[in-house]
């Protein structure tokens, strides 16, 4: 330990107010610096060895948290890998389903058809049957098929006016011997006149068409 000694200093004035100041005030002051700086260091020190701790710390929590991030990225992904094999084996089933359903379906509609078919035949045959009995019930005689006549292109008007009646000539009178033979050659009279018949119903009949044939 350092021995300090007080020693008054002749060019020193002691005045009332303030006392003069001495060794020791100087001793106090570089001690001080001296404690600060102390002070200082360790303050940096303890700084240091938090911030190292810290960071040592820091990384033992990364180097902790990789695997596991590693872990749960790997698990993660296999879930995934689990949930999409799942949805495509529900695909897969449901495709089987509806296969099996639209067999099923093709199946009844083809034994439906067939039996649809099979009635149609045993219909036919039935019918077969009793015409064939029909026929031999019957002596062997044929069924005689009325003969329609075809219809004309063109009918005939309807004969709505009745035919013209033929005028007959009144007789002449007998010719005497007495009587000129200028007579006889002169032109009847108006009332021996002959009229012409109306030819209203031979013109229908010339204009019409021609009925056609019957056909055998």
């Amino acid at each position: 330990m350092a021995h300090f000694s007080i020693t008054e200093m002749p060019d020193m004035k002691v005045t009332d107010t303030f006392p003069k100041s001495g060794r020791v005030t100087e001793v106090c002051k570089e001690w001080l610096v001296r404690e600060d700086s102390a002070l200082a260091y360790e303050l940096q020190n303890r700084e240091i060895s938090e911030h190292y701790k810290g960071n040592k710390h820091r990384n033992q929590i990364v180097r902790q948290d990789f695997p596991t991030a590693l872990s749960e990225q790997i698990r993660e992904k296999e879930d995934a890998e689990r949930q999409a094999a799942l949805y495509h084996q529900m695909i897969n089933e449901q495709e089987e389903m509806d296969a099996k359903v639209a067999r099923d379906i093709a199946s009844q509609l083809k034994r439906e058809a067939e039996l649809k078919r099979r009635l149609q035949e045993e219909k036919g045959e039935m019918l077969a049957r009793k015409l064939e009995q029909a026929a031999i019930s019957g002596g062997g005689r044929k069924a005689h098929r009325p003969v329609v006549e075809p219809e004309l292109a063109f009918p005939l008007p309807p004969r709505n006016h009745p035919k013209p009646a033929q005028h007959q000539q009144p007789p002449r009178p007998p010719m005497t011997h007495h009587a000129s033979p200028y007579i006889a050659h002169s032109p009847p009279g108006p009332s021996s006149s002959i009229e012409q018949p109306d030819l209203h119903y031979a013109s229908l009949e010339l204009n019409s068409p021609k009925r056609p044939p019957p056909q055998s």
